[in-house]
């Protein structure tokens, strides 16, 4: 089994189960499903405020930064942040989390939940 650290590719058009689970599915950037920007009702999406956290290594980086962006110049009238933590790989936080990236990223997300 592949460890959170373990940086794993990750091809929607070629993966099997996906490709089972939404057959229909271009799998590029043009399916809400996998592009939740690409949705022309994002603006109508609930909630005031939206964090996202991603590290430089994570496999998912490229789509967390596009739903960032599309949120960003939407319609959609909340406020939208993000960090980005160099270095670290997918859920690096929960392998080591008492390392300082991983303090970091935590104290971010609580400043997020308890601001009003």
């Amino acid at each position: 089994m592949a460890s959170a650290q373990e940086e794993v590719a990750f091809d929607m058009e070629e993966d099997p189960l996906y490709r089972f689970l939404c057959p229909a599915s271009s799998g590029r950037d043009d399916d809400p499903r996998l592009f939740p920007a690409a949705d022309p009702r994002i603006e109508g999406m609930a909630g005031r405020r939206v964090l996202f956290l991603v590290a430089e290594k994570d496999f998912l980086i490229e789509g967390a930064w596009g739903y960032y962006e599309g949120l960003k110049r939407s319609a959609w009238a909340g406020e939208v942040e993000i960090m980005e933590t160099k270095g670290e790989g997918h859920c690096f936080h929960l392998s080591n989390p008492n390392s300082e990236k991983a303090v970091a990223l935590m104290d971010r997300l609580v400043a997020f939940i308890t601001t009003p």
